[in-house]
């Protein structure tokens, strides 16, 4: 039982990194810091994206991808904003 959830914890946590470089990538894109953005928003963008699509290389498509995923920074900021007046 042990040897199973070593297996699978050193499965997972491939997968919490790449999602975390996802997010650096995206708040380098955007102008913001990474713990701006969310992780279950990140890895919800990234699930549907690529159910929709294979990721290419294509700049344009990874470029609309970083969109997606700043978009919920961006507007958890100006909520922010506006309960702070």
């Amino acid at each position: 039982m042990a040897a199973m959830c070593k297996k699978r914890t050193a499965g997972l946590f491939p997968a919490y990194n790449l999602i975390r470089l996802l997010m650096v990538d995206t708040a380098s894109q955007a102008g913001a810091l990474p713990r701006q953005l969310s992780f279950k928003h990140t890895l919800q963008i990234w699930a549907a994206w690529s159910q929709r699509q294979s990721l290419s290389s294509r700049e344009e498509e990874t470029e609309i991808l970083f969109v997606l995923i700043a978009q919920n920074a961006r507007e958890n900021a100006l909520i922010e904003l506006n309960h702070g007046q």
